[in-house]
């Protein structure tokens, strides 16, 4: 009879915590609902991430966290890039390296973003190693970029690594020699 009482009480638990967990999933889905509404990314995430605490081996709340995680992502992303964007117009190119490299490492695959990265670091010229990186990296997604290439050449050649801004200017110079940019480049290193 104690067998019994204890798997009736273990059951009883089992009910009330999936009623609980049912009520609370009901109150994050009115509130993902509201914060949709407010275009509010940030707080839709944190919601599903805490649905899927309550219900781990749900697919349909993980499907959702993943979808949510990315659209995030995506307006973050976004709002970055315009605010680098009106930076870059300020001239304030400190801050729009800043946001640019931000937006690249959001969108990793992205060669514009890389390619924004390394320009506006260079053209703030204090961080000439990570400006290459990111054209590199512009370089490595989009190999026939020649724009990535012109600015890998450009960052080497105000950090005064000449033999690096051959390298490079080579590299653009394969995809078009007789690009203004490859031939004013091509004329600075030759003098």
């Amino acid at each position: 009879p104690s067998g019994m009482v204890l798997e009736s009480l273990n059951r009883m638990r089992a009910e009330n915590r999936t009623r609980e967990v049912q009520r609370t999933l009901e109150d994050i889905e009115s509130l993902i609902e509201k914060a949709a509404r407010n275009d509010d990314h940030a707080e839709i995430v944190r919601l599903l991430r805490h649905a899927v605490t309550l219900k781990p081996d749900d697919q349909n709340w993980r499907s959702r966290l993943a979808r949510a995680e990315e659209t995030h992502q995506d307006s973050e992303a976004q709002r970055l890039a315009n605010a680098a964007r009106i930076a870059e117009k300020a001239q304030r190119w400190d801050a729009a390296g800043d946001l640019w490299t931000k937006v690249a490492d959001l969108r990793t695959g992205d060669a514009q973003a890389a390619l924004h990265a390394a320009q506006t670091l260079c053209e703030a010229g204090q961080d000439f190693g990570r400006a290459a990186e990111y054209a590199k990296r512009a370089a490595r997604i989009a190999p026939d970029m020649i724009a990535a290439h012109i600015c890998l050449t450009r960052v080497y050649f105000k950090a005064g690594r000449t033999a690096s801004a051959r390298s490079a200017l080579e590299q653009a110079s394969k995809l078009d020699p007789r690009n203004a940019d490859v031939v004013a480049l091509g004329q600075k290193l030759r003098g």
